[in-house]
């Protein structure tokens, strides 16, 4: 994936690839699937993550982020129970410039999310809930401002994948464990 935008409304695996996935410009937003026997995001080899946008939230039973040998940075939460759709989730630095907005248009148990942005060292707060005033295309705010909602994690950038709530268990949106990346 070089350039141009791709969104995918999965039922099954999402962003599916029985090899490699190379990404490095464009837009990928995935929304879905919603069962634990597949991911927003498939493949066997590696998903090496060099430019773009790619926003994909999906069930977390099968929740893949880009391999660790991808240059540009990616952050997973996980929740511990699954998030109604239509709910926004707002990431931002810790000092206000926004990442992403995002209304997943299904039940979502995991969100990961990469931009040029985000960067190492960083920290990304992610809000659940709250309002946006900008233009809005597939889920994905682009413009306008956001109103705060609920502040649910900080996450601490310091390497190419960070994770909230990996390996089971997760977050509740709202609160809930300390969140904090690793």
């Amino acid at each position: 994936i070089n350039d141009g935008y791709l969104y995918l409304d999965a039922g099954g695996d999402g962003l599916d690839s029985n090899g490699s996935i190379d990404m490095n410009g464009g837009t990928v937003i995935v929304n879905g699937p919603t069962n634990d026997g597949n991911g927003a995001l498939d493949y066997m080899s590696t998903f090496t993550l060099d430019g773009g946008i790619l926003i994909a939230a999906g069930s977390a039973g099968m929740a893949m982020t880009p391999t660790s040998d991808s240059t540009q940075y990616s952050v997973l939460v996980n929740f511990s129970s699954q998030v109604a759709a239509g709910t926004i989730l707002h990431f931002e630095t810790s000092d206000g410039q926004e990442i992403a907005t995002f209304v997943p248009s299904k039940v979502y148990q995991s969100i990961l999310i990469s931009t040029p942005e985000i960067a190492n060292d960083m920290t990304l707060d992610l809000y659940y809930g709250g309002s946006h005033d900008g233009t809005l295309l597939d889920g994905l705010y682009t413009g306008g401002i956001y109103t705060a909602g609920t502040l649910i994690t900080s996450l601490d950038i310091t390497s190419v994948i960070t994770g909230s709530g990996m390996g089971g268990g997760g977050m509740m949106p709202g609160g809930g464990g300390d969140g904090r990346g690793r």
